[in-house]
């Protein structure tokens, strides 16, 4: 994994440029002394991995670069995720960190932090390594959980070469993974002699297919053309006219393999929804839709191939939380097109240019929603009498905690990722983006509109409103779902916040929104009172979804009185 930046080197004349040693045996060699770069494996059991280097601040030349490595990161799935649960919403929004909420609740980052200094995709990849353990237990591959070989070895040089970028003085580059489409990553021959991703510097997650036969690299294992042209232009010898020559390299940031998107650009809020920690191929959207295919397709067969006879039911709860949430990590991605502008950092007069902002096209747009609608805010792709075969773990150690329940709290994960989504699409921020991106469109060209945008919501969200009760109907099979329910009354609350607060939202989302809670009060007074058989818990839910509705439309304002 060290030895692979060679090659970006030896297109520029070095032969040999990196060389690697071990360690002497010798009790007076010290790794920190500045005439050594170290890459250092420890035990620490605390999964991560860090590669910073010192530079000279007068000319940018680094000094010392020195990697630390913990060998943990490789079963800490088994620790870390053990007790694993969806509560923890904040994990599974693409690109969360914890700046993002300082910054949005109008705070600063701390004195003296760089982006380019935090890096925290070994620490990330215990969620890669504990749901691959899933999928490979799930399908068959290994009953135990126990990784394949090939999948720890590439792992580790991915992560190995990824440091090392950072010591040579390379940042994140979020938008590599777009480089080629999903079936070109699995193409087992160009994928080992060009690599899958464009660059080692983002964050890649497990490749992973459920049929091996289609199976190929689970993680790349060279460095990619961003990776040459970072390199080329930080390390070739110029004997005159730098500036010229520096231009040139540069101006070839067009090219489709050298995208370039980093930390500041792939904040949890930021526009650009093909700049992702943690998502492959050139269509996120076709990512997300092989990853729903996969835990659908996994979940039901968790039970039965993941549990020996003998053995307790624990290995079912981790590998069935693993996959759940990952059905919904997924989803977050296609959250993030409708109100998307794609970032690009292109000079004028660069080949193949693009405007620093582009507003996605809006069929993508559109496509993103209605995965959301129909996946995202159906009932689960659970069957709710398996949930009774996953025990909860009885390990304990530090960094896990006990669970509250021991049986699967299934409606309150469901309702809490379901809030993530709601969150997602009805932030302030999203319906000002979809507001502003309509002028931003040429006229003569269709646009998705914030109009169109919480009518999806709403319709999907509210089917049952509008349509006529089919079939009889019982407490045991209701007319709205349990899943349903909770759905209803958390998007109710939502909207009802953007009439009466705003929460920061476009004055016409309020407006938008105010129309669609008169609309929603007329469908649930007519379910009521006009003679349709409901049962017990439909016909509660509509009555108090109404209250909550008039509430909120016959709200007065309250000022404070002023002396």
């Amino acid at each position: 994994g060290i030895l692979e930046w060679n090659k970006a080197y030896r297109k520029l004349g070095f032969a040999g440029a990196i060389k690697v040693d071990q360690q002497p045996d010798d009790p007076d060699f010290d790794p920190e002394n500045i005439h050594y770069n170290t890459f250092r494996w420890m035990t620490a059991d605390a999964g991560f991995a860090m590669g910073p280097s010192r530079v000279d601040p007068r000319t940018g030349q680094i000094l010392d670069a020195d990697i630390i490595f913990d060998a943990s990161f490789l079963d800490s799935w088994n620790q870390r995720w053990e007790t694993f649960r969806s509560d923890d919403v904040a994990a599974l929004t693409p690109n969360w960190s914890p700046y993002d909420e300082t910054l949005l609740n109008g705070g600063s980052l701390p004195l003296g932090h760089r982006h380019s200094t935090a890096c925290s995709y070994c620490f990330e990849m215990q969620r890669q390594t504990g749901f691959a353990a899933a999928v490979f237990m799930a399908s068959g591959v290994s009953a135990t959980g126990e990784l394949p070989k090939e999948f720890v070895h590439e792992g580790l040089k991915e992560v190995v070469m990824h440091e090392v970028g950072h010591t040579l003085g390379l940042r994140h580059n979020f938008k590599a993974s777009t480089w080629k489409p999903l079936e070109e990553i699995n193409n087992p021959e160009s994928g080992k002699a060009e690599g899958t991703i464009a660059s080692v510097m983002d964050y890649a997650p497990a490749n992973l297919m459920v049929d091996p036969k289609e199976q190929g690299l689970y993680y790349s294992q060279t460095i990619g053309p961003y990776d040459y042209w970072a390199i080329e232009y930080g390390y070739k010898p110029i004997s005159s006219k730098e500036d010229e020559e520096l231009e040139k390299i540069a101006s070839r940031a067009g090219e489709p393999q050298l995208a370039y998107g980093t930390d500041e650009d792939t904040r949890s809020f930021d526009p650009d929804p093909y700049s992702n920690r943690f998502d492959l191929g050139q269509d996120p959207l076709a990512y997300v839709k092989r990853q729903i295919e996969t835990t659908s397709k996994l979940l039901p067969e968790v039970v039965d191939k993941t549990v020996k006879d003998g053995e307790g039911y624990q290995k079912a709860r981790q590998a069935f939380n693993l996959l759940f949430n990952e059905y919904h990590r997924a989803l977050g991605f296609a959250a993030r097109f409708p109100g998307g502008v794609s970032v690009s950092r292109h000079h004028k007069g660069d080949e193949n240019a693009k405007p620093p902002f582009e507003v996605i096209d809006a069929e993508t747009q559109r496509d993103a929603m209605k995965l959301v609608t129909e996946t995202a805010f159906s009932p689960p792709p659970i069957d709710g009498e398996s949930l009774n075969y996953l025990a909860v773990s009885r390990w304990s150690h530090w960094g896990t905690r006990d669970p509250i329940r021991l049986d699967v709290p299934v409606h309150d994960d469901v309702l809490s990722l379901q809030e993530s989504l709601l969150s997602q699409t009805l932030s302030s921020m999203t319906l000002d983006r979809i507001l502003d991106n309509e002028f931003k469109v040429p006229d003569d060209k269709d646009a998705y509109t914030l109009a169109e945008h919480l009518d999806m919501i709403v319709n999907s969200i509210f089917s049952e409103w509008q349509a006529p009760v089919e079939g009889n109907v019982s407490n045991r099979k209701p007319a709205i779902d349990s899943f349903r329910r909770n759905l209803q009354r958390a998007a109710v609350r939502r909207l009802c916040a953007i009439v009466t607060h705003g929460s920061g939202s476009p004055y016409d989302a309020q407006t938008l929104v105010r129309m669609h809670l008169r609309k929603l009060q007329e469908q649930a007074e007519k379910k009521l009172d006009g003679g349709t058989p409901l049962d017990a818990y439909s016909r509660a839910h509509l009555a108090d979804s109404l209250a909550r509705i008039e509430q909120a439309l016959n709200a007065d304002v309250s000022l404070p009185i002023v002396n």
